[in-house]
Formats: structure tokens, sequence, C-alpha cells
């Protein structure tokens, strides 16, 4: 989804946030490609962040990363100033916990910024997806989010994997409001971003995934 103006240069200062981002290592592959942005911020909650960080104080080859070593790594976050690199806990549901953590991290509202949200939103209430998709969409004049998310609960797979989650106490929130593509694309206009596109993750590795990448991903899983 797009939100008004586009970057007017590649060279122009910018930043991703990533929602609910888990023990996803982006900002190191990033960082070891020379193309990190100015900053990268990190959100989830408490337990994931304390996790990451202890895995990322206990490998060398993760906090060799940052100028300042291991000693930007606490149990409660990352934060490292010249790597321009924050990891941190938040609470999603609540938008002035938000706003406060990327205020601490020193993110700027008129930069460009990627929004990042994998598997993310659909564990959020819909009312806390809509006001976190409305908040960004108000806030931020040049912005791209990308959001990769669950759709099709009636068919058969579908309501295998809703069950199974729901029995393992990871309830899928918010697919009854967003069951498909096409609301997908809807709740994002109706928070205020100007654009919004989807396409199924199949298509996606069929018509965008450059061939020789599709064949090394298919030797790692067959299925």
């Amino acid at each position: 989804t797009l939100k008004r103006e586009p970057c007017a240069a590649v060279a122009a200062p910018a930043q991703i946030v990533s929602l609910g981002a888990g023990f996803d290592t982006l900002w190191w592959q990033l960082r070891a490609r020379g193309a990190a942005p100015r900053l990268f911020v990190e959100l989830d909650q408490e337990a994931i962040v304390r996790r990451k960080c202890a895995i990322v104080s206990s490998k060398a080859t993760l906090h060799r990363a940052f100028p300042e070593g291991a000693a930007c790594v606490t149990p409660d976050g990352i934060a490292s100033e010249a790597a321009g690199y924050r990891l941190a806990m938040a609470n999603l549901n609540d938008l002035g916990a938000l706003e406060a953590a990327l205020d601490a991290a020193g993110w700027r509202a008129e930069e460009p910024t990627l929004l990042l949200a994998e598997c993310f939103l659909v564990y959020l209430e819909p009312e806390a997806a809509r006001g976190l998709l409305g908040w960004f969409g108000a806030r931020c004049p040049r912005a791209v989010h990308v959001s990769y998310d669950v759709v099709g609960p009636d068919d058969p797979f579908g309501r295998t994997m809703v069950d199974n989650l729901r029995r393992r106490g990871c309830p899928l929130l918010g697919l009854a409001a967003c069951p498909d593509a096409a609301a997908q694309s809807a709740r994002c206009v109706a928070a205020g971003w100007d654009r919004a596109d989807t396409i199924s993750l199949l298509a996606f590795f069929d018509e965008v995934v450059a061939a020789p990448e599709r064949a090394r991903v298919c030797r790692l899983e067959l299925l």
C-alpha cells in the first residue's frame, strides 16, 4: 500500500519500521549488503524482545554488526546509534505505546518509511489493526506498507489451520474481518492510504521471483 508522494530520490534518508518483527534478521542482511537505511526499528512484545536480545548478545556474528558491539544490547532492547538499529518492546494494541517507542527510536514521520507487517495484523483485533494502519496513514506523507498475511479461512485448509491455532492459544483474531485479498486492500484504503494492491504468495513466487531463486528455494523445500 502506498501513501501519497513517492520518494524523490534513492539517496534520500529512509526508515524501515517492522511491526511484530519476531526473530527476523532482515536488518543484518541489509547491513551485510551495505543497504541498511538511516533507521531500522523493530517492535514486538516483551517476551519476544527479551529472547531476541539474549540471542543477539550471545552470538558474536550478530552483535559484531553494531559499531558499539554487545554494549548496545540489553535485556530490554537494542539501541545502536551508530548503526541506526533499534529493537524495542511495545504493546502494538496501544497507539500511545507505539508512538512513544517510535519517538524514542528516532523515527521521523516526514521521512520515507517502509512499514513491514509480516503475518502480524491477523493476530490483532480488527479495531486494533485498523487503528494501527490509520495511525501511520495519517502521519506519513511518504510511505509504503508491505503486509504478508493470512487469508481464506473458509476453505478446508483454512478451517483446519484456524482450529489448530485456536487450540494452541493463538487465535487469528483479525481473520474474519479481512478474509480475502480484496478486504485487505479495502482496509488499507479506508485507513487513509492512497492505493492498495495485493498478490497471492503463489503468484508472487511464480511471476515475481527470478527463476534461479525459485530453483534454489525448491531445492531447500520440495513442498
